[in-house]
């Protein structure tokens, strides 16, 4: 676990985001409202995608997975077809 930190730790992973331009496959990028953060990452990085879309679930914070289960498979399940 300790060297799993280490490696995989932001500062230390391979910046791929010159990268996602090959990417072909639709992309969803999905953020919770109320995590700034992950609002600005997302709308930073949607461009850099052939096919993508941001989606921000409104009074959702870091987790949209535990805290709006119903709406992100709404979202998914939209995004799919």
């Amino acid at each position: 676990l300790a060297h799993a930190l280490m490696v995989l730790t932001p500062g230390r992973m391979p910046v791929a985001t010159r990268r996602l331009g090959e990417i072909t496959a639709k992309t969803l990028l999905v953020a919770g409202a109320l995590d700034a953060k992950f609002v600005a990452a997302a709308r930073s990085i949607e461009p850099l995608f052939p096919d993508a879309r941001v989606r921000i679930l409104p009074d959702t914070g870091h987790d949209p997975t535990l805290e709006r289960p119903r709406e992100l498979a709404a979202l998914i399940t939209e995004n799919a077809s």
